[in-house]
């Protein structure tokens, strides 16, 4: 059907070799991921692990999650859970600098 796709319709081809249209758009589906090497959430989340990795940078490694999730969201619009964005950064083994505890002086 892959190769003949060109020359017929998918409704036609599926209706004789009697398949499913959706089976065969499944089917193709499964094909590209295999090819590609990897699905389109494990790229995104690729992606995102480098813009993370690069705020962290940029921020001399003193943002935390909830300073990273702002930053992803106003940089380059991408809406992350602040928790998400936490456990990528363990993933990567980064963290923030938290500040130290005030202690008075007297």
């Amino acid at each position: 059907m892959q190769q003949e796709k060109a020359n017929y319709s998918i409704k036609r081809m599926a209706r004789l070799l009697k398949v499913s249209r959706s089976g065969y758009y499944k089917w193709a589906h499964v094909q590209q991921k295999q090819l590609s090497g990897k699905d389109d959430r494990a790229a995104f989340y690729d992606d995102v692990d480098r813009k993370i990795h690069q705020i962290w940078k940029d921020s001399d490694e003193v943002y935390g999650a909830p300073r990273i999730t702002a930053e992803l969201a106003e940089r380059y619009r991408i809406s992350l859970n602040r928790k998400t964005v936490a456990k990528r950064m363990r993933m990567m083994g980064i963290e923030g600098i938290s500040p130290r505890a005030f202690v008075p002086g007297t």
